[in-house]
């Protein structure tokens, strides 16, 4: 008899949605084959009825569950419907696992379970980020206020803990006696087959891409617009990109000659398009999806060592690591006047690393293989 897992998601897992959204695609799709599976997720529809409305609190509410000590980014995913439906499929489906996507998702888990095996994703830990300084501004430090209090419950309370890092696995080892491992973000290397193609337009491509309500994304822009931007503004060989979404948050700091795409329906042309993806990024944990990807299609990269956590790449071997923000347009200086033989050894290095350890297969095996020692 097939076991059965639950998963709890705050986003519809999809092959072509954010990027947590296609690694739970990845988790869902190989767990069917092993096991009999249920999801719930937020704005879930069945039958043509949504079952599961977003119902949190509005504005003045989650003012004043702050003031009680609740973070908003728990009181953002408070909601009555999910927690109705959760046990109704719990009584009715009794699963043997529970996976929990996220800290935010453990609210619901810490009130009620069935004795099922607790799979605790501990996406970008803030008990991880606060340790070592990573958790920057005042927004993200009020946002995420008591929120590690959640997470140590959580921590706990699972019987599997994963990491999107080996630095996160290493630090909440510390803090549970429950079995910690990292699962890593998958990738579709079919979507992103290798095609560096070096100085391809004339011109040297620096491109930087995210997500800028994410503030390590704007701390990033910024400094790319004061340190690293103005020693290149007047080289017309150069030319600097920015790409991502919610662009308006750094707008108002961009300087004319920074070039931006807001809203692209795919990445992947500008990614092609590059000579250098740098990734100034000294604040906030977990991997970088642009890193991954940007690495599979073969673009060189310049990256700060908290950018790369969970990849471990070899400096000088499989990408080019700048120690502080003032190195990067030193190090951008070097890479120009690098051959092109040099940086394609390099890309070709990086590539490889994420065949290894990051391609849809090698991670979903993994996953699949932790949640089947649980009952080893």
């Amino acid at each position: 008899m097939r076991r059965k897992i639950l998963f709890l998601f705050y986003r519809e897992p999809r092959v072509d949605g954010y990027y947590n959204t296609y690694k739970h695609y990845v988790f869902l799709n190989a767990c069917k084959e092993k096991f009999n599976v249920r999801y719930l997720t937020y704005e879930k529809i069945v039958d043509g009825k949504l079952v599961t409305p977003k119902d949190a609190p509005g504005t003045i509410n989650k003012i004043g569950n702050l003031f009680l000590g609740k973070s908003s980014r728990i009181t953002h995913y408070q909601s009555k419907s999910f927690f109705r439906e959760y046990l109704s499929i719990l009584n009715e489906f009794n699963p043997d696992i529970i996976y929990v996507e996220h800290v935010v998702m453990m609210q619901f888990i810490l009130r009620k379970t069935n004795g099922a095996k607790i799979v605790f994703y501990d996406d970008e830990s803030v008990l991880f980020q606060k340790s070592i300084g990573l958790l920057h501004g005042l927004k993200e430090q009020v946002k995420n206020f008591n929120l590690e209090k959640l997470e140590y419950q959580g921590l706990k309370s699972s019987n599997l803990i994963l990491t999107i890092t080996d630095e996160e696995r290493d630090f909440l080892k510390n803090l549970t006696n429950n079995r910690v491992v990292t699962v890593s973000w998958p990738i579709d290397l079919s979507k992103y087959s290798y095609s560096f193609n070096p100085y391809n337009d004339k011109r040297f491509n620096i491109l930087f891409v995210g997500n800028f309500s994410h503030y390590p994304n704007r701390e990033a822009a910024k400094i790319i617009v004061k340190e690293i931007f103005p020693k290149f503004k007047n080289n017309k060989k150069t030319v600097f990109t920015i790409v991502g979404i919610n662009t308006q948050r750094i707008k108002n700091i961009l300087p004319k000659g920074i070039i931006v795409f807001e809203n692209v329906p795919d990445v992947k042309p500008f990614l092609e398009r590059a000579d250098l993806f740098i990734a100034p990024i000294f604040s906030g944990s977990g991997m970088r999806i642009k890193i991954l990807e940007a690495a599979a299609i073969g673009v060189p990269l310049l990256i700060s060592e908290t950018a790369n956590f969970g990849f471990n790449f070899e400096n000088n071997k499989e990408c080019i690591i700048a120690e502080n923000k003032n190195e990067f347009a030193f190090m951008i200086e070097k890479i120009i006047n690098k051959s092109k033989k040099e940086m394609r050894e390099i890309s070709l290095n990086a590539r490889k690393i994420i065949e290894l350890n990051f391609s849809r297969e090698v991670i979903g095996k993994k996953f699949i293989n932790y949640l089947e020692e649980l009952f080893d």
